[in-house]
């Protein structure tokens, strides 16, 4: 089913991996009022196997056109460190920009990388200390820049919108853009997601965050799993 709807979209389903020993995540969401009140997970979060670390590099191999790579790490043992470790050298050796929006367990493996994007309390918990005034917000963006030596850090902020550190020393606060919260999932992979696909169009870091922070907006006014296209952004504008 998964990979028909890939293809119904003109995705190539070939780098998917399939495990037998492992059901695939299942997330039931409850709705009230339009908005999420619980979720509950089914789900296997062992790391996963030597064959599917093979397959998904063999996969970024196999493809010579390749602009960016986007980490969705959620801690459910699909990214491992040595995946990691071996795509970051993958793309580093073939000039591809890398985007991660990280979660606890790898936060640190990801060195060098084009954009790191964690929320308050994911990059709180790395560096465990309080984020709670802008100040704050500001010492924690320099941090992360230092401890990952990575090219941007993206540090979104819920309500407050998000925050652009940039390894020049730029620093660009993007006020947030929903202007009613209906439900936030889906808001984190928005954000990676639309900040490579602008970046890889030509946009400035800057304009890229500020576009993806608009495409957050749209999704988080919408209840359930929504996705967002040009023009969902273009009317939101």
């Amino acid at each position: 089913m998964f990979e028909q709807i890939c293809k119904d979209r003109g995705i190539d389903p070939s780098g998917l991996y399939k495990d037998s020993n492992r059901p695939t995540t299942v997330k039931t969401r409850i709705i009230g009022n339009n908005q999420q009140i619980v979720r509950l997970d089914r789900e296997v979060r062992d790391v996963i196997n030597t064959a599917g670390e093979k397959h998904i590099l063999s996969t970024l191999q196999k493809n010579s056109d390749i602009e960016s790579i986007i980490f969705g790490d959620y801690d459910k043992g699909a990214v491992s460190s040595k995946l990691i470790k071996d795509v970051l050298k993958y793309a580093k050796s073939n000039n591809i920009a890398v985007y991660v929006d990280p979660k606890f367990a790898n936060f640190y493996d990801y060195k060098g990388v084009t954009a790191f994007k964690p929320n308050k309390k994911e990059a709180a918990q790395a560096l465990k200390i309080e984020i709670k005034t802008q100040e704050d917000v500001k010492i924690a963006g320099g941090l992360l820049l230092d401890k990952l030596c990575c090219e941007n850090v993206l540090l979104t902020l819920g309500d407050k919108g998000m925050m652009l550190f940039e390894a020049n020393g730029n620093i660009h606060h993007v006020d947030t853009k929903a202007q009613l919260v209906s439900d936030v999932s889906g808001a984190g992979d928005t954000v990676i997601a639309t900040l490579a696909a602008c970046k890889s169009g030509g946009a400035t870091m800057t304009e890229a965050a500020t576009i993806a922070n608009i495409a957050a907006g749209y999704v988080c006014g919408e209840p359930g799993i929504v996705s967002v296209t040009k023009d969902d952004i273009l009317s939101y504008l």
